[in-house]
């Protein structure tokens, strides 16, 4: 039943195909192309060795479409802004990647005749191998997903064919990074504007506001604070915790050198990439245990009138 049983590599870690002539039942002869692959048990040790012959007349066809497919895909990439196209054979051999996102989701090895082992590391290339063998198997998929290098696309999954036979597979990626950041604020937007018509109360709202902050500019942690006297300020809501799990005194100095701070004395945004290793600034040392180690800070300004402030943290003080 071939349980326990595993296949040995057939494809680019194989030997190289055996080709020869085979004569048919009409008498008529044909080229062939046979490729070997043993077959072993949970223990390594040689079952039986497997052949699989094909026509040659009918690899070549394949061939042939293939090459085509790679031309068209190529131009469809050229011609879509944000475009990337990725062909694969029956193996997941790469045979065509073409656009800006290729050499950044590559790592930026060459991937043409490499399979998705031989360019992702391990766990990235499990990932992807499955959702390649759902295009091999005939099924189209669409997706989207943000990527390592933190953009996010719109991936779509298909078979190629030849005559009814899947020959190979296509992804198409889009780039929307832009536009699913978009939707994501007007979202946030539509909550936000829905709670202050349905009469939500000031505390409820600066919740929903922190909450949408911190998830679409992927902070560790945010607050928004409003200016108490030039010398402190109040945290009336953070993310992800709550203000008590956030800082025991919500009434904390302002510190001159620290983000709020500085937007206290400017009104304008700050950005900070790393914080000052020997702060002691509550709200460092608040949003630190959180796993920030930089951040930034905006003004929150009514009527004209400088009210307060927006402070995030972030983990990844290059994004």
């Amino acid at each position: 039943d071939g349980a326990g049983l595993h296949p040995g590599p057939a494809g680019p870690e194989a030997a190289s195909p055996l080709r020869g002539r085979l004569r048919r039942a009409d008498g008529g002869w044909e080229d062939y192309e046979a490729t070997v692959r043993d077959l072993r048990d949970d223990d390594g040790v040689l079952v039986e060795c497997q052949v699989v012959i094909r026509s040659a007349e009918a690899l070549r066809r394949i061939e042939t479409e293939l090459t085509v497919t790679r031309a068209r895909y190529e131009v469809l990439a050229r011609h879509i802004p944000g475009g990337s196209v990725f062909v694969f054979d029956t193996q997941r051999r790469y045979l065509l990647v073409e656009g800006a996102a290729g050499p950044e989701l590559t790592n930026g090895v060459d991937p043409i005749g490499r399979t998705p082992r031989e360019v992702y590391p391990s766990g990235v290339a499990e990932y992807v191998e499955e959702f390649y063998d759902g295009a091999l198997a005939g099924v189209e998929k669409t997706f989207r997903r943000e990527a390592a290098n933190g953009r996010i696309y719109d991936i779509t999954l298909s078979p190629v064919r030849l005559g009814g036979e899947v020959v190979g597979g296509m992804s198409l990626l889009l780039d929307v990074t832009e536009r699913a950041h978009m939707e994501q604020e007007q979202h946030a937007l539509r909550q936000i504007s829905d709670a202050v018509f349905e009469g939500a109360t000031p505390d409820a709202v600066f919740i929903l506001v922190v909450e949408a902050v911190a998830e679409i500019f992927g902070a560790v942690g945010a607050a928004i604070l409003r200016f108490d006297g030039d010398a402190t300020a109040i945290v009336l809501a953070s993310a992800p915790v709550g203000t008590t799990d956030f800082l025991p005194e919500p009434r904390v100095p302002i510190a001159s050198g620290t983000a709020v701070g500085r937007v206290a004395r400017t009104g304008r945004a700050v950005f900070v990439s790393r914080y000052q290793e020997a702060s002691h600034d509550p709200l460092v040392v608040a949003l630190r245990r959180l796993g920030a180690v930089g951040g930034a800070a905006a003004p929150i300004s009514i009527r004209d009138r400088l009210w307060g402030a927006l402070d995030i943290g972030t983990a990844d003080f290059e994004r």
